[in-house]
């Protein structure tokens, strides 16, 4: 996500906009990576903004779509992985190995910035460490997105050393 937006600023919340994910997508630059976890962003953003999400979410798949096509072997990963994942009929054979494809998608740029060095292990621990939430969250759930509700947003915060934040996630959507 480095690619689209600069480091957050912890001294202040920022919502995701719709605006800012059009501009975003208006960069080009995004990897599979990066458009998918954006993907993701969109369907749990703020559910009175929702029906305005779920276009520009459209939009960010579609992109997604057009990079497979063109042979992004990440983007196709990308896209089985959310086909087998939002299934609401899914198998268990299926979520295993969508969330397989998932993690693979999700963990490669991190690894490979460990590998050359622009990234520490403690920063890339942390990530990897959302990454495996939410694939547990999809492992639990049945494709509906209403099951992250359950996810433990203070320890998911303090994986993230936001923590700090006092952020009003369950009563006060705008800090999302």
């Amino acid at each position: 996500m480095n690619n689209y937006f600069d480091s957050p600023d912890l001294d202040g919340t920022q919502s995701l906009t719709v605006e800012a994910v059009e501009q975003a997508l208006d960069k080009g630059d995004g990897t599979a990576a990066d458009l998918l976890m954006l993907y993701l962003a969109c369907l749990v953003a703020d559910p009175n903004e929702q029906e305005e999400f779920g276009g520009v979410a459209d939009r960010v798949a579609d992109k997604l779509f057009e990079m497979a096509e063109e042979g992004d072997e990440d983007a196709t990963l990308a896209i089985t992985a959310l086909n087998a994942l939002m299934e609401e009929e899914g198998s268990d054979d299926a979520k295993t190995v969508g969330v397989a494809m998932f993690r693979a998608v999700a963990t490669r740029p991190i690894l490979l910035s460990v590998a050359d060095g622009r990234m520490d292990f403690e920063a890339a621990t942390a990530a990897l460490e959302v990454i495996d939430t939410l694939a547990g969250g999809f492992m639990d759930g049945d494709g509906d997105f209403d099951d992250f509700e359950d996810l433990d947003i203070d320890e998911l915060a303090n994986v993230l050393g936001v923590s700090d934040l006092g952020l009003d996630w369950d009563d006060d959507f705008d800090d999302r």
